[in-house]
């Protein structure tokens, strides 16, 4: 048969839990000191130094183990860790109500309760906190089955986008409650389900609706493109335009076939001058100027 240690030490991921048995207490101070040095090690060991004393289970209390129980304080308050002390005995409490240490310490009647004092959210049992990671990965498979049946022609693809948006950001709010209230395992699980959910969400805010047209509608876009390529009559978007941007600069101009187009002539400075100094034709009525001084005329 298994002997009851007199004084138990558990490790949680938040907090460290240390239950004092009677059997510690009727034990000289060399065994309470060296039960003592192994849990002030534990202690100085770890990253999140909050604990718990349990003395539920004395009736006394002598000034040995009140030293003990003074340097698990000293230990957490030298790591500005949080400690609290579950204790229903009243002459346990008055040990500690005479020896001032009330003043310091938190004494609490349960264990729920001295979980709160230390900053912890109690888990009663059939609560866990587990419950985020099946339902991330409920969401994860919705958001398959919705791909899956847009693939099928069994849902409309703008639906199914609607849908899986909405269960991808379900499953990544979900996965994050989980990261942020789990430890260990769980929380790494946690964020890689949220990681998965946020990736999963990229291609429908980028709007690619491949994911979620039917694969019969894909294939048949696919070798109606091919069908028109192969007709005789198919001509590649680039050299159309090739051949339209030539027609435009060899078309003739719109004064019909065979009609050449003339330049409008432009007077040389010598014309310009000969025809400012020809003769102006005379209007009706206006008279012949007198010749000039030094003209003749023949008679």
């Amino acid at each position: 048969m298994t002997e009851t240690p007199p004084c138990e030490l558990e490790t949680h991921p938040s907090h460290t839990y240390v239950r004092v048995r009677p059997a510690l207490s009727d034990q000289g101070w060399a065994v309470i000191d060296e039960h003592g040095q192994k849990v002030v090690s534990e202690l100085e060991a770890r990253s999140t130094p909050s604990c718990i004393v349990d003395l539920s289970e004395l009736n006394y209390m002598g000034s040995s183990l009140v030293a003990f129980v003074v340097r698990i304080w000293k230990v957490m308050r030298s790591k500005q860790g949080r400690m609290a002390v579950v204790c229903s005995d009243a002459t346990v409490i008055e040990v500690i109500h005479l020896a001032g240490l009330d003043k310091v310490w938190d004494i609490c009647d349960d264990e729920e309760t001295a979980l709160q004092k230390i900053g912890i959210k109690p888990v009663s049992e059939g609560d866990s906190v587990v419950w985020p990671l099946p339902f991330a990965v409920l969401m994860l498979l919705q958001a398959g089955v919705c791909v899956w049946l847009a693939k099928t022609g069994s849902l409309e693809a703008e639906l199914a986008r609607t849908i899986y948006m909405g269960v991808c950001i379900a499953g990544a709010v979900v996965a994050l409650i989980g990261a942020l209230n789990m430890t260990g395992g769980r929380r790494w699980f946690s964020v890689l389900l949220t990681l998965v959910s946020a990736g999963l969400l990229v291609p429908a805010f980028q709007d690619d609706m491949n994911w979620f047209v039917p694969a019969a509608a894909a294939q048949n876009g696919g070798e109606e493109v091919e069908d028109e390529m192969d007709s005789p009559d198919y001509q590649d978007p680039l050299e159309a335009e090739a051949a339209e941007g030539n027609e435009a600069h060899s078309s003739p101009s719109e004064s019909g076939p065979g009609s050449v187009s003339h330049a409008p002539e432009t007077e040389t400075p010598e014309e310009a001058a000969t025809t400012e100094d020809a003769p102006q034709p005379k209007e009706e009525g206006e008279a012949t100027p007198a010749p000039a001084d030094g003209d003749s005329t023949s008679n």
